[in-house]
């Protein structure tokens, strides 16, 4: 098993780091000494190839990771934050499609717009409890992601936030989020089962549209709105029971929702009192009251 000349340690096949000169390394050892040396600790050359670097450490010291930071390096697998990030800026991690593991440290804060847009590899992420704010577009078209738990910390959650995010399959809305934004969950095609928080009093336009796998969502006690479209094209949702507190639905937020049957309006609405204005069939509805 061979060395690494920086640690003086053996180097497994999971760590290793290879540069040009073919001089090999842990990918941490090297990361470090290249953040300070661009030559091999060996044979002096110039290290050129550090783009393709598939595991990489920040600096201990950094509270936030600049917009772009690391935009569309599609070769890092892997990171690891320090215990000081607060905030993950604009597109910070976009297109980074060979990433598939995150978790983030227990003091962030803020994930901002984009940050993990296009994370095509990236199969699930750790979040602290200390997390406030999920951004627009965060995590959209991470098309690998199944499993995701929001912490009770989270206020905020933008629109298009999972926009795609095909491969996901449950998510829970933690109570201290009161607002789905428009397209949030829009496209998440394995999503089956949402537990939705007692505090939540709107769901936006298209937040929930094509969702085709899921079967059943429970809507809390204190839901004012749905918005236009916000369940469209759910064809596999099969039940659905509407609070007395809902006022107001949107124009065909169940449209094409085939497989829905004995839905009653809710007593308290101030939109159009037509069942077909909400995409409702004939087949749909159950009228007694």
């Amino acid at each position: 098993m061979p060395e690494c000349a920086i640690c003086m340690e053996a180097i497994t096949e999971h760590e290793r780091k290879s540069l040009e000169c073919e001089h090999q390394f842990h990918h941490e050892c090297i990361i470090k000494w290249a953040s300070n040396k661009r030559t091999c600790p060996m044979c002096r050359k110039h290290i050129t190839d550090l783009s393709q670097t598939l595991f990489i450490i920040l600096s201990d010291s950094i509270t936030i990771i600049d917009d772009s930071a690391h935009y569309n390096n599609t070769h890092i697998t892997d990171i690891v934050f320090p215990e000081t990030l607060t905030t993950i800026n604009n597109e910070a991690f976009r297109g980074c499609r060979s990433l598939n593991h995150i978790v983030l440290p227990k003091n962030l804060t803020t994930i901002c717009n984009m940050s993990f847009y296009e994370c095509t590899s990236l199969t699930d992420i750790v979040l602290p409890n200390s997390l406030i704010t999920i951004g627009s577009m965060a995590f959209q078209f991470c098309s690998s992601l199944t499993n995701i738990v929001l912490p009770n910390s989270l206020t905020t959650l933008m629109g298009n936030a999972f926009f795609m995010c095909i491969s996901l399959n449950n998510i829970v809305i933690p109570p201290s989020i009161t607002r789905i934004n428009a397209c949030t969950f829009y496209g998440c095609h394995s999503l089956i089962d949402v537990v939705i928080g007692d505090n939540l009093t709107t769901i936006c336009e298209n937040a929930f549209k094509e969702c085709i796998s899921l079967t059943n969502i429970i809507l809390p006690h204190n839901l004012e709105t749905i918005g236009s479209y916000a369940f469209k094209d759910c064809i596999s949702l099969s039940n659905i029971v509407f609070p007395h507190s809902i006022t107001c639905i949107g124009k065909s937020a169940f449209e094409n929702c085939t497989s829905l049957t004995n839905v009653v309006l809710p007593p308290n609405l101030n939109t159009i009192n037509d069942y077909k204005y909400y995409g409702f069939t004939s087949e749909n509805m159950c009228w007694s009251v």
